[in-house]
């Protein structure tokens, strides 16, 4: 299988945050280490010029979601979108879940094709502790793959509707790493998920745990033009251990993984046919916080200096960006 060829077991892992509304996820390489240290001339944002261009009217929470999304696309393959763009646009929670238009009810057939990958803290600290560049013409590569699954949308009692976030979890890592790849899901309301899996490709009998706990959430309704509209985000902060087995290779037991990974939604129904398109972004960020108490390496830990950009904020290491079609089933 082509798509599975291509992955990489914690990269996939990363980007599990934003299956809860489905998605691809693609390989990364895992070649010399440290190649980051003396990367910091190479980063795009750290600019004074591009620092002074930023206008306090469009600072991150200023942007909306479609917006970011489009102005995304926009950007050219030398990775050099506007700064604003790639920082997280917003955090906090600004309600206790997604709540979704009736419209979405049900289940649908998802058709995800990704369309683009920017390295915006630039290609050597695209994999941290890895060849970056090699990472990053690698998943490249995937541009205009696509991987089809299920999702779905139900009603709480309250009448509100929601993403059946487990079972959508399940149907991506399925669909992305064979059908025995999901161990278990244990759920704790809509912020938080522990996830194992253990892909068809692991080696030994190694089974990956990841955590997953939402820390952002934002939602904007469409207007009345059109009213089939919706747009909405989360940040996700992951945390990867590896869970070895009796037979699991000892050399791939690490520090645990963890990232932040920001991931835009749009959608829009089609009254006519009945399907529903939109686009994902995701962006993927370095936690600061946890790289010095987790573990990890030295080259992760310089990593996370060199993807700072103005006032600190810390610049999205990976951004990729998905168009999707949605037909009911």
């Amino acid at each position: 299988m082509k798509f599975l060829a291509k992955m990489s077991l914690i990269r996939v892992v990363w980007l599990l945050a934003f299956c809860i509304q489905g998605s691809n996820a693609l390989r990364i390489a895992t070649t010399r280490r440290g190649a980051i240290i003396t990367a910091a001339a190479a980063l795009p944002f750290i600019d004074p010029s591009l620092a002074r261009a930023i206008d306090d009217a469009t600072a991150p929470a200023a942007i909306g979601l479609k917006s970011a999304v489009e102005r995304t696309l926009k950007a050219s393959d030398q990775n050099r979108a506007p700064v604003r763009y790639v920082q997280q646009l917003f955090q906090g929670l600004d309600a206790a879940d997604v709540y979704y238009p009736e419209w979405f009810s049900g289940k649908w057939r998802a058709s995800s094709k990704l369309v683009q990958v920017l390295a915006p803290a630039g290609p050597e600290v695209f994999s941290p502790g890895r060849n970056g560049s090699l990472a990053l013409a690698n998943a490249r590569e995937g541009v205009g793959d696509v991987l089809a699954y299920d999702v779905r949308w139900v009603k709480l009692p309250s009448g509100q509707l929601v993403v059946d976030r487990e079972y959508n979890l399940a149907s991506i890592t399925r669909a992305s790493m064979g059908g025995r790849a999901v161990q278990d899901i244990q759920t704790d309301g809509p912020d938080k998920c522990s996830l194992y899996i253990q892909p068809s490709a692991a080696p030994g009998s190694s089974v990956f745990r990841a955590e997953l706990r939402v820390i952002g959430r934002r939602t904007e309704p469409a207007g009345p033009e059109p009213a089939e509209r919706f747009d909405c985000a989360e940040v996700v902060r992951q945390t990867i251990v590896v869970v070895p087995g009796e037979k699991a290779d000892t050399r791939l037991v690490r520090a645990p993984q963890v990232k932040e990974v920001e991931t835009i939604c749009t959608y829009e129904l089609e009254p006519r046919s009945g399907i529903m398109r939109g686009y994902q972004r995701t962006a993927t960020f370095l936690a600061a916080d946890a790289s010095y108490t987790s573990g990890a390496s030295l080259a992760e830990q310089s990593a996370v200096r060199l993807a700072s950009g103005p006032g600190g904020r810390q610049v999205a290491i990976d951004v990729r960006t998905y168009e999707i079609v949605y037909e009911r089933v």
